[in-house]
């Protein structure tokens, strides 16, 4: 998670306590979300001398500069897929017993069941437990039985998850279970509590 932040009053940047802070947290972190960041940044910056300048032309010329970024935010769509882990949160604690683990998926149909043969742009989730996702291009993203499940869902259920820091991660896998190219996927290192 990314987290920016920044204090703009009277043209300055100030401490924290200032009313007219601006956070955003950016959960995905992609080029797309830090663009938006700084135009936002940029506009309330540019507000903020209009109207300490006192221009009325300064309402116009902003007019022009938010349809301008509008149409360059909406240029940079992001079209690769991104799969993230939102929960359990790295580094956080869950109780041991079963164990959901949920991902964010974007810009990628989930359609193809494990095993399918290969159709561009159709897949399905591969989730594993304590192994790192498998890369290697052409060949099977599978592990130990045990280690991986496989999975249409934006979720999936591990049982009997012992106490001990554990790794879940998830991988956006082809129909024939190879991992896409680029690869894409996500891990998370959790403490499971009794």
């Amino acid at each position: 998670m990314i987290c920016c932040s920044l204090s703009v009053v009277d043209g300055a940047a100030r401490s924290r306590e200032d009313d007219a802070r601006f956070v955003f947290f950016l959960l995905l972190g992609d080029e797309r979300t830090i663009v938006i960041c700084c135009l936002v940044i940029f506009l309330n910056a540019l507000w903020r001398f209009f109207i300490l300048m006192r221009l009325r032309i300064g309402v116009l010329v902003l007019v022009v500069v938010c349809l301008g970024s509008c149409l360059f935010v909406g240029c940079l769509g992001e079209t690769s897929p991104v799969v993230r882990i939102v929960s359990p949160t790295y580094g956080g604690a869950v109780s041991a017993g079963n164990v959901t683990v949920h991902v964010r998926l974007l810009n990628y149909p989930v359609v193809a069941e494990s095993g399918a043969d290969r159709v561009a742009g159709q897949g399905h989730l591969h989730y594993y437990l304590d192994r790192a996702p498998p890369i290697v291009p052409g060949e099977p993203a599978i592990t130990q039985p045990g280690t991986y499940g496989s999975s249409e869902s934006t979720s999936f259920v591990w049982s009997n998850v012992s106490a001990g820091v554990h790794t879940f991660g998830v991988e956006l896998v082809n129909g024939d279970d190879t991992p896409l190219s680029p690869v894409v996927r996500d891990q998370v290192q959790v403490m499971v509590v009794k």
